[in-house]
């Protein structure tokens, strides 16, 4: 359903509350959940894009992080709007897919607070200036915009280590299938091209069409009761990336 873009605002701004109202501990749902929002809505994941294109996140994450001769890191967040929005936005999903240790960072920041005061400040000082820095890019009016809508594309938006771990149980489901003599020759490729179809959707970062995928494949492989435990190993791999 289409959503205008101050309807597509009031979700991203309640899924960054919903990561504000939660804790260390518990944040991972929420953080989930926004993920699952930029992926799915067209507008925010293209704008979010359009801002990423701008920045090299690498080199923008270590002046985000700035180190003093102590070791110690503190935030330092860019003056650009785009480029905060950029860098939040790809540093909260490596928290949600375990590039980055969310409870890690915040130990090594606000050294000097408990676990739940860390959190708090790390909300005050990174989660509201990031909703506040994308409301002002995403809302911003102007002819130029109206005339060319940001573009539907996501850097990385699937990550490479999904795609690889996807890859090694496909093959073994592969294999499995090619062993088995119970099946027709038919029905092994149809199978077969399931798993094959899921992985090019991957490879091609299309996380639209996962979903679809995946409930093909589970249809199909329910229905035979075929490769059962790697079927869930291959459900749980799509889980835990959000892509389910």
């Amino acid at each position: 359903m289409y959503k205008s873009k101050e309807e597509s605002y009031a979700l991203f701004d309640d899924a960054c509350n919903q990561i504000a109202e939660s804790n260390l501990i518990m944040t991972q749902k929420p953080l989930i959940n926004l993920m699952k929002l930029i992926a799915y809505n067209d507008s925010i994941r293209g704008c979010i894009s359009d801002c990423y294109r701008s920045i090299n996140y690498e080199e923008t994450l270590k002046q985000v992080l700035l180190k003093d001769a102590d070791g110690r890191f503190k935030f330092n967040l860019p003056a650009s709007r785009r480029a905060l929005v950029a860098v939040i936005s790809k540093l909260l999903y490596e928290f949600v897919i375990g590039e980055q240790s969310m409870q890690t960072l915040l130990g090594s920041v606000y050294y000097d607070l408990d676990l739940r005061d860390a959190f708090r400040s790390f909300c005050e000082d990174v989660l509201l200036p990031y909703k506040e820095a994308f409301k002002e890019v995403f809302l911003a009016k102007t002819s130029e915009e109206e005339e060319e809508p940001f573009e539907d594309t996501y850097v990385a938006l699937i990550n490479n280590a999904v795609i690889a771990e996807v890859a090694a149980v496909a093959g073994e489901i592969r294999s499995e299938l090619l062993g088995d003599n119970r099946i027709s020759a038919e029905q092994r490729k149809q199978l077969i091209t399931l798993i094959d179809g899921l992985c090019e959707v991957l490879e091609s970062d299309l996380p639209k069409l996962v979903v679809p995928s995946w409930l093909g494949i589970q249809y199909a492989f329910g229905a035979t009761k075929k490769c059962a435990a790697r079927i869930a190993r291959l459900k749980s791999v799509l889980e835990d990336y959000m892509l389910i």
